[in-house]
């Protein structure tokens, strides 16, 4: 009899398998590093105004939050302004989730020189109902593994993800709703929001919601971007 060929979903459950299997690995010594993301202004905002070489931390996990109607030109903005070396994980649609999980594992562990940016082109759950449930709580479980194999490698997983304003978020609630899960709220090093500014006309408010990376969190810059590219000439970070 032949043998069957094992389903997606076997040979996602297998490589999550051998990433629990993995041994953690340790801190690059020094602390944080971190990849210029092509703009000087998004990097002071990220490292601090007394660190212009900041930029993404090598070794770690940045999620960055758009809105849908702005989603592919910000997101091509960020990824077209990088000059380091870059892997793109193109997710389906409508979104296979098993197979987006199995992409990113094999790029993580496949051998890549330092500063290399793996980038999640859109970080989404799937279907409704237990499935996605089911899914989320995959990616919630591999994520961790994930953060353990890039602080082997110094590489930074840049996760995007379609980010909408919350209605009625109340007194405590949060302003924006993300795809993705809590997996990529709790493990992400930097959370980066960016939404039209209501300070500047025709900007981009960039909000630091989370950075464990540098003493930056709820910095906020506003941004101008032009052909595709960040004017750090006119760009301002606020404070």
């Amino acid at each position: 009899m032949a043998r069957q060929k094992p389903s997606a979903m076997q040979k996602t459950r297998e490589l999550i398998e051998q990433a629990l299997q993995h041994p953690s690995g340790s801190p690059r010594p020094g602390g944080c590093c971190f990849s210029s993301t092509g703009s000087s202004v998004l990097d002071q905002l990220i490292g601090g105004k007394d660190r212009p070489d900041g930029g993404y931390p090598q070794g770690k996990i940045f999620q960055v939050g758009i809105e849908p109607h702005h989603f592919e030109g910000l997101r091509e903005t960020l990824v077209g302004m990088y000059r380091g070396p870059i892997v793109r994980v193109e997710t389906a649609t409508p979104p296979d989730v098993e197979s987006s999980i199995a992409k990113v594992w094999t790029a993580i562990s496949t051998p890549l020189s330092k500063s290399c940016l793996i980038v999640v082109d859109n970080i989404r759950l799937g279907t409704s109902g237990q499935n996605a449930t089911n899914l989320a709580g995959m990616m919630n479980q591999i994520l961790p593994r994930l953060k353990m194999k890039l602080a082997e490698t110094g590489n930074t997983l840049l996760g995007f993800a379609q980010i909408q304003e919350t209605p009625n978020p109340g007194l405590y609630g949060p302003p924006y709703n993300w795809e993705g899960g809590k997996g990529w709220k709790f493990y992400s090093a930097v959370r980066m929001r960016m939404v039209p500014s209501e300070v500047v006309k025709g900007a981009f408010a960039v909000h630091l919601d989370k950075c464990k990376v540098a003493p930056t969190q709820n910095n906020v810059a506003d941004l101008i971007i032009r052909d595709g590219v960040i004017d750090d000439a006119v760009s301002t970070i606020r404070g």
